[in-house]
């Protein structure tokens, strides 16, 4: 009888034990990670508000943004960790022109689609003092990669 007693006890101690640190292994799980928000409006392609876990390296979060070549990210130190709320705008490396103020036969020059100009020199015509964005631009123009990615490269928005 006394055998029983003593099993059952050494059972229940190790059945005991096993839960209680089990529970201790979920709860650390559990809690959230730390988040920072980071926004960027200009010089990317994916212009807004993102989060990221804290300490996390300028680098990835040009890389999550997509940075538009040209644009001047040598300030952010790419290894530095940040660890606090940011909101960016990122300049110009060189002097670009703004793609408002630009003529149908420039804008030929450098998109070969004519058509796709002539839409385009409309629709900056229609929205002459509005904000607009290059979201904006690539939905209204239903504009492939590309050609968004050239206007990116060779213009800014006012």
């Amino acid at each position: 009888m006394k055998k029983i007693q003593v099993i059952s006890l050494i059972v229940l101690a190790g059945s005991l034990a096993g839960f209680s640190f089990l529970a201790y292994k979920l709860q650390s799980h559990a809690m959230p990670k730390k988040q920072i928000s980071v926004t960027i409006l200009h010089g990317v392609r994916n212009p807004g508000t993102k989060f990221f876990n804290y300490g996390t390296k300028w680098r990835q979060i040009f890389a999550d943004f997509d940075v538009i070549r040209g644009y001047d990210t040598s300030q952010y130190e790419s290894e530095l960790e940040v660890t606090s709320d940011q909101k960016i705008s990122l300049k110009p490396a060189e002097k670009k022109s703004t793609l408002n103020k630009i003529t149908l036969k420039a804008l030929e020059k450098i998109i070969t689609n004519k058509k796709i100009a002539t839409k385009l020199h409309a629709f900056l015509k229609e929205s002459k003092n509005k904000q607009i964005t290059w979201k904006e631009i690539e939905w209204a123009l239903r504009l492939d990669s590309a050609t968004l990615k050239i206007l990116q490269e060779n213009f800014i928005l006012d």
